[in-house]
């Protein structure tokens, strides 16, 4: 391999380790190492070292829910709990070489306020936050059913629209673009939630303006 710096190639080195970006084997090495905290976590669940949520009618244990790098680990408000957390953390990095990036974390309450806050955020070296948080693009915390809740999503679909050129495009890719890029934004917060019929109104009068 070589390093360009300024237009112009360095030296020549081998590749020891590591992987090209893109690469196909990538995505399952990741699977592989990421299992293992995900194994660790739930161990240390069964064995009441830290201790997750209970959600729903049939009250459906949650110790930690994870896509990709990005994680939420739900815990009672224990500086106890979250020392073991930060211990799994801890010996995940050391396992596997990879960081995890505490000042990017943050401590989030559900619920009432408690005295401890801070004591619990500085047990991580990370920050205090309290709902709603976005997670994976999506907001957690807020009322769906209120205007607030989408007016995200209206923000997305306008931000998308102001850099297309309309004068540049034929009907058919304007059709393209509404069907694979603006619908699916509305879409991917349904997964969560049910969209009202006025804010319904609104996006389809957006994607037939720009048609």
């Amino acid at each position: 391999m070589s390093v360009m710096i300024i237009g112009s190639p360095m030296t020549h080195f081998s590749i020891t380790r590591g992987l090209r970006r893109g690469d196909a084997l990538s995505p399952f090495l990741f699977n592989i190492v990421a299992e293992g905290l995900s194994c660790s976590l739930q161990k240390a669940n069964d064995l009441d070292m830290m201790y997750g949520e209970d959600f729903g009618g049939k009250r459906i244990h949650v110790p930690y829910l994870q896509f990709a790098d990005a994680m939420i680990i739900f815990a009672k408000p224990n500086v106890v709990f979250l020392h073991n957390i930060k211990r799994i953390l801890r010996c995940f990095e050391l396992a596997s070489g990879l960081k995890v990036n505490f000042f990017e974390s943050c401590v989030v309450r559900v619920g009432k306020k408690v005295e401890q806050d801070t004591v619990l955020a500085k047990t991580l070296y990370c920050k205090s936050a309290s709902l709603s948080i976005t997670y994976l693009g999506l907001t957690l915390g807020a009322h769906p059913s209120s205007k607030a809740f989408w007016n995200s999503v209206i923000e997305k679909i306008q931000n998308r629209l102001t850099p297309w050129k309309r004068k540049f495009l034929t009907k058919g890719d304007m059709l393209v673009l509404i069907k694979s890029v603006l619908s699916s934004i509305p879409t991917f917060f349904m997964a969560i939630s049910k969209i009202s019929v006025s804010i319904a109104q609104i996006i389809e009068k957006l994607q037939m303006r720009f048609l």
